[in-house]
């Protein structure tokens, strides 16, 4: 049995295109510009048969759809 501890970093940039709606407006108003990027960061250990990633995202939230999609992308690796 291999224990050899493996680690591992990405991120990305998700900023959305100039036009997406901004949410938590009363009104539909949307984005003119960018103060400063969206983000995506993860982090993935391994050691033995023991594996484990955090995904952090710079947004409101994630829908369960979207949810199982990463889920399903990510059990296929």
């Amino acid at each position: 049995m291999n224990n050899q501890f493996m680690a591992g970093a990405a991120k990305a940039i998700i900023t959305p295109p100039l036009g997406t709606a901004l949410y938590g407006y009363a009104f539909q108003r949307k984005a003119t510009k960018v103060n400063d990027d969206l983000r995506v960061n993860a982090l993935a250990v391994e050691q033995g048969e023991l594996k484990a990633i955090l995904i952090s995202a710079d947004v409101v939230s994630i829908g369960e759809d979207l949810a199982q999609k990463v889920q399903a992308l990510i059990s296929d690796k």
